[in-house]
């Protein structure tokens, strides 16, 4: 149904056919990623194989570990291997686009999060993935 012109491989913007994608408020991003593992492949385009994969991190029977590593990508946005106050702003602005939202919400939001889970100002991958899971994560 992507495949509109029966190339037998699709590009990016062909995932904004994807309704449960193209309705996410972190969609930007999502595409990103995408374009990032495109790039990492040397591909130009996505034929059926890298398409499952690229979908499968949203499976329900998805590890969660994989999921974690997927959203520490995702939030990063500077690609620094860290998540800050500054990448977590920019994900509250995309999750949040709410009118009474003012900059200082966002910044308020962002630090709270860091006290609550950061270590230095900061997430890290390895934090995150030594966080106890709830059931309801898993």
């Amino acid at each position: 149904m992507l495949d509109k012109k029966n190339l037998k491989s699709l590009e990016v913007k062909d995932f904004e056919e994807v309704g449960f994608l193209r309705d996410h408020p972190l969609f930007p991003r999502i595409k990103d990623l995408f374009e990032d593992e495109l790039r990492k492949l040397k591909a130009k385009r996505i034929n059926f194989e890298l398409f499952l994969f690229l979908l499968s991190v949203f499976h329900v029977n998805t590890p969660v570990e994989t999921k974690i590593r997927f959203l520490f990508r995702l939030y990063d946005f500077d690609r620094n291997l860290k998540i800050d106050a500054a990448d977590l702003i920019k994900t509250y602005r995309l999750l949040y686009q709410l009118p009474f939202m003012q900059e200082e919400d966002y910044s308020k939001l962002a630090t709270e999060t860091l006290i609550k889970f950061g270590t230095k100002g900061e997430l890290r991958l390895e934090n995150l993935l030594e966080m106890p899971q709830s059931d309801e994560v898993k």
